[in-house]
């Protein structure tokens, strides 16, 4: 009884130890003192090696298992059950040499068996919780060195991918989508880097379309609704455009083509007009490409610079009566077009980094007005409000709203 107590304090000083270490240590104590407290060492190394689930019989301790003990474990026990029935038959004269015997046998054991015991517990708990066995600092450092490496070798081929010509092409930069005829897009592929003299990669191909198809559209579309708005507030201006459509068209309903298309005069200028009063683009925004005086202000290199367009459009300084609407003021044979300080008109920028497409732009404005005016005219809706927001770019509140009107055949 002394001896077991004695056992219990030395294993709760032990708090160090892990679950298995305490068990062996508690097993070889108690294999050294009688054989009678090696049965209970062999119970109490199942208890910890069980944990809480182990539950013997009812009413007893539960007794260790085959999977609990190795091979020197269970021929131990086997010598202790010799060495007790000994005892009790020869009234305990080989109790000495019994545990002498078993002593050795432990330590034999214990040390060909114990990193085997150890391993199978461990295996077995995680095998239980469905967990797999935890890895040691090191092979958590290797597995996170390769996930970085693994990663660094992905941005590195993105970065390649990005920096390669547009299209599958060849060092000559002969690209899979070259083909005859001409259009924006070809443009873009064939063209090159002014920095690098590299041609456009591919994130810089899908930038400049999307830009282009972005200005193209919502200006466009912001630029003919301004336009109708206004000839519908100006029926004298909206006559006279009619009268030119009917005149050039001659009742026919094929649009004209390019060279046709110059011919229409006052529509230019009712297009400009509506670019300068309430043109979609506001300001444009540059950057000094060297350190440079204007004016005598100095300007270093990189500084932004922001050309306010909506406020040179309506200065009086450079278009008399900026608040009227006069296409007259574009028009080359009217008598206000000379007062006019024509170099201030930039609805689309100026110099080499203007809007790529402003002709183009101007173009489709001109072939939808005609397909529009040639058959009707259109009245604003008294109950709209006309306001306007300033977002990406200038455009209406709540749209632009008109009744339209068709126009008698006679009138074509």
């Amino acid at each position: 009884m002394n001896t077991k107590l004695k056992i219990r304090t030395k294993v709760e000083d032990d708090s160090i130890l892990s679950d298995e270490e305490l068990a062996w240590k508690l097993h070889a104590e108690l294999n050294t003192a009688s054989p009678t407290l090696r049965t209970r060492s062999l119970r109490t190394k199942s208890n910890n090696l069980g944990g809480e689930g182990a539950e013997g019989a009812e009413g007893g301790e539960p007794e260790p298992t085959s999977d609990d003990l190795d091979g020197g474990d269970r021929k131990n026990r086997r010598d202790g059950k010799h060495e007790r029935a000994d005892t009790a038959d020869n009234g305990g004269r080989t109790e000495n040499s019994g545990r002498k015997r078993g002593v050795e046998k432990q330590s034999r054991g214990k040390r060909m068996g114990r990193n085997n015991a150890t391993e199978a517990s461990k295996k077995g708990r995680s095998k239980e919780s469905g967990k797999m066995p935890r890895r040691s600092p090191r092979a958590l450092e290797t597995v996170e060195v390769r996930r970085m490496e693994e990663e660094e070798e992905e941005k590195e081929g993105h970065a390649k991918a990005a920096e390669a010509p547009a299209g599958n092409g060849d060092a000559e930069g002969e690209s899979e989508y070259d083909y005859s005829g001409n259009s924006f897009l070809k443009l873009f592929l064939k063209g090159h880097n002014r920095a690098t003299g590299k041609l456009l990669t591919k994130p810089e191909v899908t930038a400049q379309a999307f830009i282009f198809l972005l200005a193209g559209y919502e200006t466009t579309a912001n630029t003919l609704a301004y336009t109708i708005y206004m000839l519908a507030k100006h029926k004298d201006k909206e006559q006279l455009l009619l009268d030119e459509i009917d005149k050039l068209m001659r009742g026919g309903d094929v649009l004209p083509s390019a060279e046709e298309l110059k011919d229409y005069k006052y529509l230019d200028a009712v297009l400009k007009e509506v670019l300068r009063y309430t043109g979609p683009a506001t300001v444009i925004a540059r950057a000094a490409s060297k350190d440079v005086e204007i004016q005598g202000n100095r300007l270093f290199k990189g500084t932004a610079v922001h050309l306010p367009i909506y406020s040179l459009h309506l200065n009086a300084e450079y278009f008399p009566s900026p608040e009227s609407f006069m296409p007259e003021r574009f028009l080359e044979s009217s008598a206000v077009f000379g007062e006019q300080n024509h170099k201030a008109f930039m609805p689309f920028g100026l110099g080499p980094r203007m809007c790529v497409a402003w002709s183009f732009a101007l173009t489709e404005a001109k072939l939808a007005l005609i397909t529009l005016y040639s058959k009707f005219r259109f009245e604003h809706n008294p109950g709209h409000t006309f306001e306007r927001t300033m977002g990406v770019t200038l455009s209406p509140t709540y749209g632009i709203e008109v009744i339209p009107i068709k126009r008698s055949v006679s009138g074509c």
